[in-house]
């Protein structure tokens, strides 16, 4: 009986390989057949896709020699005052009144002609991949400093740090078809974005407050170099009458260690304060104004390249089109 339902299956098995491979086969049949009808459609149809490439070359390369050229300057900039979304705003304003074509915004900024030029304004944080705030590692690493944020010099580098990772510096992006007056308009509207009356009377009292403490730490190291001096020539005096005495540090009221101490926190305080100065000289900081550049066109983008593939595409969907009403008839007939 074992028998006899084995001598069975096997045939069975037999028949199921051999219908496997009949089925592949049977595929790979159809995928050659599919591939020599494409290449004997393009074989009938060449000289049309010839023709068709020779009519969208010369489309395109009129439609080139129509359309202007386009220029960009690029602006670097550095919001001061934690004034980044008045930036924002103002750019905004400036690409509504664009698009209303109101002449009479422009004018008042002088540059009349701006609305009918054709010209654009977009607006970028400078390090968009930049590490993001809250990748673990980096806020380790913060943690990390913040142990040692006692030290001034420590406690500048998690400033930058925070500053650089938080996408302080902004790319002003002004495209126009003129090279030569479109770097003008580019200026003429940074001059109004700086012309905010509020962050302006911040700037010039936080200008105000380090000139101030500036001065004010140069008249406080001076009299610790006079603390110091008269220490030291005291230690001098007594020296000359008692060489063979010990001074201990701070016995006379004077520690000449923390008077050090606090110079140095003083000159450093007057380097930040200096460098507050050079920086923050308006609400927003121009830190690089580019020359004007041409704008590249992506390589499909060209009128020379997207014409004739236009023309190509059209076609094949045309007679894919024919193709399938013909198969529709087909099945209703």
């Amino acid at each position: 009986m074992n028998a006899n339902s084995n001598n069975t299956s096997q045939p069975e098995d037999q028949i199921d390989i051999g219908q496997l491979f009949d089925g592949v086969r049977n595929g790979f049949r159809v995928v050659f057949r599919g591939i020599l009808k494409a290449l004997l459609y393009l074989v009938k149809r060449f000289w049309i896709f010839c023709l068709l490439v020779v009519i969208g070359l010369g489309l395109g390369w009129g439609l080139e020699g129509l359309t202007s050229d386009s220029f960009k300057t690029e602006v670097i900039v550095r919001p001061n005052m934690e004034n980044k979304n008045y930036l924002y705003d103002a750019v905004s304003e400036i690409q509504a009144n664009l698009q209303a074509e109101d002449s009479s915004f422009f004018e008042a900024l002088g540059i009349p002609g701006l609305a009918a030029d054709k010209f654009q304004i977009e607006i970028e944080p400078v390090n968009e991949g930049a590490e993001s705030l809250n990748n673990k590692d980096y806020l380790r690493y913060l943690e990390l400093l913040e142990n040692f944020q006692a030290d001034p010099t420590i406690s500048e580098v998690i400033r930058e740090e925070i500053l650089d990772k938080s996408g302080i510096n902004h790319r002003i992006i002004c495209t126009y078809p003129d090279p030569v007056r479109g770097p003008e308009y580019a200026k003429a509207i940074l001059e109004y974005i700086n012309s905010n009356t509020y962050y302006g009377k911040l700037v010039e009292v936080r200008q105000e407050n380090s000139e101030d403490r500036i001065a004010w730490n140069y008249r406080l190291i001076g009299q610790v170099d006079s603390l110091i001096s008269g220490y030291t020539a005291s230690l001098m005096r007594e020296e000359v009458q008692a060489p063979n005495r010990i001074v201990l540090e701070g016995s006379d009221g004077v520690e000449p260690t923390s008077l050090l101490q606090l110079k140095s926190t003083l000159l450093r305080e007057i380097e930040s304060n200096r460098f507050t100065l050079a920086r923050e000289t308006q609400p927003v900081q121009i830190m690089n104004f580019g020359r004007s550049q041409r704008v590249n066109p992506t390589f499909l983008a060209r009128p020379l390249i997207l014409v004739p593939l236009v023309l190509l595409l059209l076609y094949l969907l045309k007679d894919f089109f024919v193709f399938m009403i013909k198969k529709a008839r087909e099945l209703e007939a």
